[in-house]
């Protein structure tokens, strides 16, 4: 898209979030992301001819990583939260790490993770990068510090983001969440403290995503995958046990990768 098609494009305004917060984005550049949105700022709808659209039920945050990436090929990840009393306990494992380092790789069809036989930093392949983001945006993700550090936002907005490229049919967008969100929990090392964190996120993912038959969301598989090498830290926390039963698919995907993970 030349940059001048861009510019002198009108400006198209979105009401977004129950807010309705304003936020404008040229509309030659939503219409070439997304077909979806396209038909929505320059077909024959009535948003079209009004000249805005509300979005209530995007959150703001969500919208405005969209704008980003739709103007740069990437977008921004909030700072972590803060909680607790800065202690930090010796029981924090990064699960999925130690899942690899004790011999258990994540194998992946899709190209999600790959097996490996040492550092869980090597399980990314420069073909996996090819088939997953075919020129993925530098990004090296913060590690968590300590156990008051709350990463449930951060989780969220790549879940989300995802979600939001589902809905509107950006698959370049959609790769690029479930790529950071992966590198992200790689490097998150697991406190007791911060097992909610996680269980939002696996909340979110289910509760967002279609349960579909053969082909499972790849959302969804991301964080099964990761839940089944944390599932030893996350068994005792009375929000995991009450997600298990407000949400039947969780359970189900978790017993068929603990089968997958015996094998």
């Amino acid at each position: 898209l030349h940059q001048r098609s861009i510019i002198t494009s009108t400006p198209f305004k979105f009401l977004v979030g129950h807010e309705r917060k304003l936020l404008t984005v040229h509309a030659a550049l939503i219409a070439h992301h997304s077909k979806p949105l396209g038909v929505l700022v320059r077909g024959p709808m009535l948003e079209a001819n009004q000249g805005f659209a509300v979005l209530e039920d995007i959150e703001e945050g969500t919208f405005i990583r969209f704008s980003q990436y739709a103007y740069t090929g990437d977008y921004s990840t909030p700072a972590p939260g803060t909680s607790g009393d800065g202690a930090t306990t010796n029981d924090a494992t990064n699960g999925a790490a130690n899942g690899i380092a004790n011999g258990g790789g994540m194998s992946d069809e899709s190209g999600l993770m790959s097996p490996t036989s040492g550092e869980y930093s090597a399980t990314i392949t420069a073909a996996d990068l090819k088939m997953y983001v075919p020129a993925p945006p530098p990004f090296k993700p913060r590690k968590n510090r300590d156990a008051t550090e709350d990463y449930t936002d951060i989780f969220l907005c790549h879940a989300r983001l995802y979600v939001f490229a589902e809905k509107y049919d950006i698959a370049p967008l959609k790769r690029l969440a479930l790529y950071k969100l992966q590198r992200t929990l790689v490097d998150f090392t697991l406190y007791p403290e911060r097992v909610a964190d996680v269980v939002e996120l696996i909340k979110y993912s289910y509760t967002n995503t279609a349960d579909m038959v053969g082909t499972p969301d790849d959302l969804r598989v991301l964080v099964i995958r990761y839940t089944g090498y944390v599932v030893e830290d996350l068994a005792q926390n009375p929000q995991f046990t009450a997600l298990l039963e407000e949400v039947s698919q969780v359970g189900r995907d978790l017993m068929r990768q603990m089968l997958k993970r015996l094998e």
